[in-house]
């Protein structure tokens, strides 16, 4: 539970709630303006929120403090709190309809997350099947041996493969030099010296898409008959008029005993040497039609000279193709190989050879940049060749899973998969959001960095188990078996028509499946955060009402209010504090670079505004909702602790892990800034794949229409930043966070970010004080304070008349507290840091957080208080002055104390 109250210098001739005669107004709660919340601290102050708007401050004080109707009767709004401490599923045990409900319900939002995410999947499955069939029809002939193709009607087809495969070579050629040349114009040595370049979006919409495109379409025309087996593979009888084509060489391979390789036409020198001079050609064509603003004739030699590289490795990739038997190699069939490894092939062949030219030009004037240029642009063209490659090795494993393993490997991939699928989930649930990962911020041993290590494999051993049954599955379910299956002599008796139109009419039904699911299914609604929110809101919500609730499910819409109803026109004698719900914006793939540890910035929604000064702020009367933002909304979304996107604590394997298994408790909202000037309004994306993708990837960001938010604590998880940025005087944090060590992590991130923001210093004194529980069981004993105390700087930062104050309380047990408190603590040694994941309370553990809190907190102010003059009332000006100077333990350097007011 983590919450701060706040109090801002007050204005005697405005204030409402200034000093009166009655006990609710003498009270020390009474004089903080602010309420400010994040992650479970949100529960209990929203609580407070709640019950505020249902019942003046006089009789919420009575209650809190006292038991107005008898001392057997437990104010309802405390003992309602009892009766849910268990709030996820009130009613435990395995028959408990509460525990089935919350199972059935975590199930069906999985299954419909899962329409939305894995039907796109099935129809790119489908796409590149049919990208790949299209590929081998246009390649494949057909015919008989030789080139020239018969009379029959059926061979007239191989006419219009002759113009395709022509048209994909000249059409590479085109894009290549394209490529080629938009590169060596934009790099930073040939373009004018004012021009500053293009950025990334244009370089992947440019080079990188033309590189890409002239790699494809390359491959297509060298794999097709029409190259490879008529000019330059020994197969068949060279036709009449054709005699340059008649000599065909033996090589070393071929000649071994037993081998199966095919023959080329001509020995490798001879191809090195054709590609070079192509690839020179072409890179000298690509430089002239580049025109670069700063010429220069060594630059083009050294350029022409980098493209030779490229076609001489082109080359040898294409003769290492060639001399793959028909039958494949490995056990793979010759089908696929061209997709799936020359394309690659050819795109690192690219980087090779820029790597070779920044190496000649290494001499040059201003060479520098270039280099820095290149190897960016090496860094796309890598990962591009990567991802094609594993992507489409996985659809053809798929494909031809029986011919790589025996026809059992199907059933296998079929038994092996949910096997995967639950071990992937049960991991995801254990360490998700677990704090053995270095990421949260745990302790960096070995089992942290192991855990951290196994997480990726689990999660690309998962991508690729889905991928691979995918695949085989349609192959199953279309063909009955392998998408091609027959021998390479055999392909002019294939079904190709019948092959097409299953493709197609697949993929027709699996993209207008996702497109409905994604139209259809909402991911806030059916991610875990509504079932999560919805529990919340009857807990802590539900405690301060008449409830009208419906018989079967327990729950009442009345529960939840609105933003909006928690703030009307201050009223004399009658507080209310002004609650600032703290929330992180995820900017995962943020451009701020200082921010890529962070990965989140602050957002807060009250009942005026939500957003946060980097995106700007929204009414909330409107934002989230036509009728606005609810209260059980935001304390859902502030609590979130379990989401693909963390802020600082993300991590790309556990990103994707946790939203394929839609461990969601974040929540998609209309962007507050100009980007959502059509969306604020909006529950969430009407368009759900789009967001769910870039959940899954990591790619949140604050400049779109819709934004991430998650847990207020993924950004700073104390409530102390928004109350700094306030300028309150007196704060009051409490900290019962998880920190049994009392590394103090959220402290330092709190103060760290105040200070680089904020620009505002806060320093704190003895915290060496605070001592953890002793893992060897003994106790801590008296004498050892449970809070510090700090000074902020408002001074320094902007010229303020004082600075602040922070009381800053930290849970802890030192084994001088009450009996039943030593009693839980000796039964629990990890009391009171137990994990925060365990949302499931039971009497004993609820009464004992709560009666640590009353007992720290009163020894403190009492502490406090009784060094004041017995005739001065008790107010928060000077309560802090004597925490200040000494009149709370642990103070052994006392502050600078402000002037009271």
């Amino acid at each position: 539970m983590i919450q701060a109250f706040a109090a801002r210098p007050r204005s005697t001739a405005t204030d409402p709630l200034s000093t009166t005669e009655t006990s609710a107004a003498k009270s020390l709660l009474a004089q903080f303006r602010y309420l400010s919340t994040v992650s479970g601290g949100g529960y209990i102050g929203s609580w407070l929120s709640a019950w505020r708007t249902e019942q003046p401050f006089s009789q919420i004080w009575q209650r809190l403090v006292a038991r107005p109707e008898g001392p057997n009767n437990e104010p309802s709004q405390l003992s309602w709190l009892r009766s849910y401490s268990n709030y996820l599923t009130p009613k435990v045990g395995i028959t408990s309809a509460d525990t089935w409900a919350a199972v059935n319900l975590a199930l069906r939002n999985l299954l419909l997350n899962w329409l939305v995410l894995i039907s796109p999947l099935c129809a790119g499955v489908l796409l590149l099947k049919l990208f790949g069939l299209l590929s081998i029809w246009i390649a494949a002939w057909g015919t008989a041996p030789g080139w020239e193709p018969g009379s029959a009607a059926g061979d007239a087809i191989v006419y219009v493969k002759m113009v395709l495969e022509l048209l994909c070579g000249i059409a590479g050629v085109v894009c290549l030099v394209r490529a080629l040349a938009l590169m060596t114009r934009d790099r930073p040595s040939r373009r004018s010296v004012t021009d500053r370049g293009i950025d990334e979006a244009r370089y992947l919409r440019g080079p990188m898409a033309w590189s890409a495109l002239s790699a494809i379409l390359l491959v297509q025309w060298l794999a097709s008959d029409l190259a490879g087996n008529l000019l330059l593979q020994c197969k068949g009888d060279p036709h009449r008029f054709l005699p340059f084509i008649w000599l065909c060489t033996e090589h070393g391979l071929a000649e071994a005993p037993g081998s199966t390789l095919n023959i080329a036409r001509y020995p490798l020198i001879a191809y090195e040497v054709v590609g070079a001079a192509i690839g020179a050609l072409l890179y000298w064509m690509s430089w002239k039609i580049g025109n670069p603003q700063r010429p220069s004739a060594s630059d083009r030699r050294k350029w022409t000279a980098s493209g030779a590289v490229y076609g001489t490795l082109v080359a040898l990739g294409l003769y290492v193709y060639l001399i793959i038997p028909d039958q494949g190699v490995a056990n793979l069939p010759v089908y696929y190989l061209h997709l799936v490894f020359l394309i690659p092939w050819v795109l690192l062949s690219e980087v090779l050879s820029q790597t070779v030219f920044v190496g000649l030009a290494s001499h040059e004037p201003e060479s520098e940049p270039d280099r820095e240029w290149f190897g960016r642009a090496a860094g796309w063209l890598v990962s591009a060749a990567v991802i094609w490659l594993i992507l489409l090795f996985l659809v053809c494993f798929g494909a031809i899973a029986t011919t790589l393993a025996g026809k059992d490997l199907i059933p296998k991939i079929a038994s092996v998969a949910p096997a995967i699928t639950v071990i992937s989930g049960l991991v995801t649930a254990l360490f998700g959001t677990s704090r053995l990962l270095p990421v949260q911020g745990g302790a960096n041993g070995t089992v942290s960095y192991l855990i951290a290590l196994i997480l990726p494999i689990v999660a690309l051993l998962f991508v690729a188990t889905l991928v691979i049954f995918i695949s085989s599955g349609f192959d199953s379910l279309l063909f009955g078996g392998r998408m091609i299956n027959v021998p390479p002599d055999k392909l002019s008796t294939f079904p190709w028509a019948e092959r097409f139109l299953l493709l197609i009419g697949a993929f027709a039904v699996a993209a207008a499946f996702a497109g409905l699911a994604s139209n259809y299914v909402n991911i806030n609604r059916f991610s875990l955060h509504a079932i999560y929110r919805n529990r919340l809101v009857r807990a802590f919500l539900g405690a301060s009402r008449k409830r009208a609730q419906d018989r079967f499910t327990g729950f009442d819409e009345g529960d939840n209010r609105r933003m909006t109803e928690l703030w009307t026109p201050p009223e004399k004698d009658n507080w209310r504090p002004f609650h600032v719900i703290n929330i992180a914006l995820n900017v995962v793939s943020s451009a701020h670079l200082s921010w890529q540890e962070r990965k989140a910035e602050p957002f807060t929604v009250s009942a005026l505004h939500s957003g946060g000064d980097y995106t700007g702020y929204r009414d909330s009367g409107v934002y989230g909702d036509p009728k606005g933002i609810s209260l059980g909304t935001a304390m859902a979304i502030s609590g979130a602790a379990a989401s693909p996107n963390m802020g600082y604590h993300s991590s790309p394997a556990i990103t994707f892990l946790m939203t394929m298994f839609n461990v969601r408790l974040g929540w998609w909202l209309g962007n507050p800034g100009p980007a959502g000037d059509a969306t604020f309004s909006h529950e969430g994306p009407w368009f759900a794949i789009q967001p769910l993708v870039e959940e899954a990837l990591g790619r949140t960001t604050d400049n779109r229409p819709y934004v991430y938010l998650s847990d207020g604590g993924h950004f700073e998880n104390l409530g102390l930043y928004e109350m700094v940025r306030r300028r309150c005087r007196y704060i009051v944090v409490s900290d019962a966070g998880c920190d049994p060590d009392f590394v103090f992590e959220d402290l330092a991130n709190a103060v760290r970010k105040i200070a680089i923001d904020l620009g505002v210093t806060v320093r704190f004194r003895n915290l060496e004080n605070l001592k953890p529980r002793p893992k060897d069981g003994t106790d801590i004993g008296p004498g050892h304070p449970y809070h510090a105390i700090a000074e902020i700087d408002y001074q320094a930062a902007d010229g303020a008349k004082n600075n602040g104050i922070v009381l800053y309380i930290k849970a802890g047990y030192h084994g001088v507290e009450s009996a039943g408190l030593r009693g839980y603590a000796l039964a629990n040694p990890d009391f009171p840091h137990q994990p925060t994941a365990d949302q499931w309370f039971t009497e004993s553990q609820f009464e004992s957080y709560r009666a640590l809190g009353f007992e720290t907190t009163d020894g403190i102010l009492q502490q406090a208080i009784s060094t004041l003059p017995p005739t001065t009332a008790p107010t928060l000006a000077n309560v802090f002055v004597a925490l200040l100077t000494g009149g709370g333990a642990g103070m052994l350097q006392p502050l600078t104390a402000p002037a009271v007011e």
